[in-house]
């Protein structure tokens, strides 16, 4: 079509222009100018200063007007029909041509930017006046505006108006543009948020002189309008509409603490509530009170849940300034779909399930007062808070069987290990087992336990007396309770005490009572229900056990106790010096010894007077005899071998060993027991005495060796006499060899004594 141009045409056109060559020149070179001050105004728009920009804008603009008219020739000129396409003055237009486009190009892109750079500005205005709506719509203008700025990016760079070096400093300013915009946006959310925390909170605050205040008020502060206008509220409520999911969180937190410190009291009858309006500041405060008329058992299912539902509608008001703003419907069902569930789960939690009653035959009557319950959840419907057809509280009341046999089940559980870790004192078992209820086919011997036993007994009872009449899904519930009632007392009742046990003589004792009546409570119990309960059985042994084993350990203790009371270095080394003193020996060194020794033998007569009044009155009688004989049977022969242990006495250390062991031996007498062991073993320490005896009295006499073997012989009376029956005659014949010389009679009464 270029071709068809006639040269009339061109040369009319050309006379526009008084030297065609130099004006096309001139013209491309301010169009190149044009163009390089675009694409350096475009790269610098992002920091410009607004005033600077318009000024800027406005010399563009005129000169862009005095290209207009040339723009209009060209087009003229392009559309003749007999233009040569060969022309160099042709090739040059068309270069024109294309550096117009870009020009206009680059100005709508500028526009672009500017309108961005303007909208920002104005959205941060609009924030600080509180107009927030106008503010999110803004930034929603902007988004769009750098969205348009991409996209005529990418189109110039398709139609080859945008160099590929240029059109990466395009994208980078694009992107500083995004990162302006992602901060004010970031900016704004943070500021609604802000906002919310500072005007919605929570305070606890002095009571004061009120009398029906005696614990701190609770309050919930919700004061917005002290430094807002009703429609700037109105726009700060529809901009969190906006962003529920940034506020989700912080409005669960809102809801779960108004359950939690003013459902939950009003539910179990201590508080209610009041609400104050302060006009000052148009603060909105709800204080939650102590409620006398609502404590006892007199109060009235009906008034504890009229006050919830007034709580509920108080702040649903609040948030939507008593249903006057647009979306108070978005907003009451935002409310509900946070709320609703939470405070379902609450009451059922709070009220049913505390009051559930523990017999079957007592459900349809707890089953009816669910109709409060429902009233809530009506409310909750009638201002379109909930949309769900199925009611919550429905679905609880069809599972009321289960949730009621679990419930009973899980509380025994609780039951039973809040009681285990209670501080201890101790009962008489007959104080226990008073008026106990289980059939007592075991008799059970009187001890000391822990009080928290009583506890235990009544909750055994109670399970004893609901397995009696349990229904079909109940029983086995409960026989498998039962056995993770005793699996606790197993598990957690020695681990509980064990610092006592092990440190605590009397602890440990009152522990194994503990032991022996649980598992008395458990054999009652399962000759009660039998063959229900027979597999319960097997745990009888396993508590027994344990019991036996505590107290083993304890006896092991105390005899590694007793043996550092007279094995220890400083009381053998004692009793070797006593055993060889001789006239000269220093007083002082013998002394010394003598209090050593004394002071060992004082130290294991206190330490088993300790044990006697630990387990005096505590364990059973049985028990605690042979308790006792152990003890006293561990002091004797650790005793005895210690004496047996020397090889060469004196005889003035066989005269001071005889007043030593006498001492200890009378002193012994007041704890022994009715029992042939310790009696026997208590006969063998006399007689070994009497060996001592027969040394020092000869010594006073000044009798002769011969004579003191004579009377040990007469004392051994060929394996008849009293010494034989008590002292083996290996120890008879040691004695002899430690107390008398090598000679021949000493060698004639060794033969003797076999």
């Amino acid at each position: 079509m270029l071709g068809s141009i006639s040269n009339e045409s061109f040369q009319e056109f050309l006379q526009h222009f008084e030297s065609p060559e130099e004006d096309l020149q001139r013209i491309d070179s301010q169009l190149r100018r044009l163009k390089s001050d675009r694409k350096k105004s475009i790269a610098n728009v992002s920091s410009q200063d607004g005033e600077e920009m318009r000024r800027y804008l406005n010399d563009t603009e005129a000169k862009i007007d005095q290209l207009r008219q040339a723009q209009a020739e060209l087009n003229f000129f392009l559309k003749s029909e007999n233009l040569d396409q060969n022309d160099q003055t042709f090739t040059m237009i068309l270069k024109q041509k294309t550096l117009i486009k870009q020009i206009e190009f680059f100005d709508d892109i500028f526009a672009l930017a500017k309108d961005f750079q303007l909208l920002l500005k104005e959205s941060k205005k609009q924030l600080e006046n509180l107009d927030f709506l106008q503010s999110y719509n803004t930034l929603k203008e902007i988004s769009e505006i750098l969205r348009k700025l991409g996209d005529n990016i990418e189109t110039g760079s398709k139609q080859q108006l945008i160099e590929t070096n240029h059109r990466k400093d395009f994208l980078a300013t694009v992107t500083k543009l995004e990162s302006s915009l992602t901060l004010a946006k970031e900016e704004f959310l943070y500021s609604l948020i802000l906002i919310f925390k500072k005007r919605i909170y929570f305070n606890d605050e002095d009571a004061g002189d009120d009398s029906r205040r005696k614990n701190p008020i609770q309050t919930f502060h919700f004061d917005f309008l002290s430094t807002m206008q009703s429609k700037q509220f109105e726009s700060y409520l529809n901009c969190i509409l906006l962003h529920r999911n940034d506020f989700e969180i912080y409005l669960n937190n809102i809801f779960l603490y108004l359950t939690t410190d003013f459902i939950r009291p009003i539910l179990i009858g201590s508080k209610t509530f009041t609400l104050i309006e302060c006009d000052q500041n148009q603060t909105i405060r709800l204080e939650s009170i102590e409620s006398d008329e609502l404590d006892g058992e007199d109060r009235k299912l009906e008034e504890i849940f009229q006050r919830i539902q007034k709580f509920i509608a108080t702040i649903i008001n609040l948030f939507t300034l008593n249903k006057t703003i647009d979306n108070y419907v978005a907003w009451s069902q935002l409310i509900g779909e946070i709320w609703s569930e939470s405070l379902f789960e609450t009451i059922i939690h709070s009220y049913y399930e505390k009051n559930i009653p523990k017999n079957e035959s007592e459900l349809p009557k707890f089953l009816e007062s669910f109709c409060y319950a429902r009233q809530i959840e009506s409310y909750f419907k009638s201002i379109g808070s909930i949309t769900n057809e199925k009611s919550y509280f429905d679905k609880y009341c069809e599972n009321i069987t289960e949730n009621f046999s679990s419930l009973l089940c899980e509380e025994f559980l609780i039951r039973m290990k809040t009681i285990l870790v209670q501080p201890q004192n101790s009962y008489v078992s007959d104080e226990i087992l008073q008026n106990f209820s289980l059939k007592e086919r075991i008799k059970f011997s009187s001890c000391q336990c822990s009080d928290y036993m009583i506890e235990v007994k009544k909750l055994i009872e109670e399970m004893s007396a609901l397995l009696e009449n349990s229904s079909t899904n109940l029983g086995p519930l409960l026989i498998e309770t039962i056995h993770l009632v005793c699996e606790l007392f197993i598990t957690i009742a020695p681990y509980r005490s064990r610092a006592l046990i092990e440190i605590d003589c009397k602890q440990n004792a009152i522990f194994h009572n503990n032991c022996l009546l649980f598992g008395h409570l458990i054999e009652c119990l399962v000759l009660k229900h039998k063959p229900k309960l027979d597999s319960l059985y097997e745990l009888v042994p396993t508590v027994r056990n344990i019991a036996s084993q505590i107290f083993l350990n304890q006896m092991k203790f105390q005899e590694q106790t007793f043996a550092n009371f007279i094995r220890n270095d400083t009381f053998q080394r004692a009793l070797e010096q006593i055993a060889n003193e001789i006239p000269q020996t220093e007083l002082r060194i013998s002394s010394q010894s003598h209090y050593e020794f004394r002071q060992g033998l004082n130290d294991c007569l206190k330490h088993l007077n300790h044990l006697h009044n630990s387990f005096n009155d505590v364990l059973s009688k049985k028990i605690h005899q042979k308790a006792m004989s152990t003890i006293l049977k561990i002091i004797l022969n650790q005793f005895i071998e210690t004496i047996l242990s020397l090889n060469d006495i004196t005889s003035l250390g066989s005269s001071h060993l005889f007043n030593e062991i006498d001492y200890f031996s009378k002193e012994f007498k007041l704890f022994l027991i009715d029992s042939e062991d310790v009696i026997f073993k208590w006969m063998q320490l006399n007689e070994i005495n009497q060996l001592f005896k027969v040394i020092t009295e000869r010594e006073k006499r000044d009798r002769g060796q011969y004579s003191s073997l004579f009377e040990i012989l007469n004392r051994w009376a060929e394996g008849q006499g009293i010494l034989a029956t008590y002292v083996p005659a290996d120890q008879v014949r040691h004695l002899i060899r430690a107390l008398f010389q090598n000679n021949e009679r000493r060698a004639t009464v060794l033969a003797k004594i076999k």
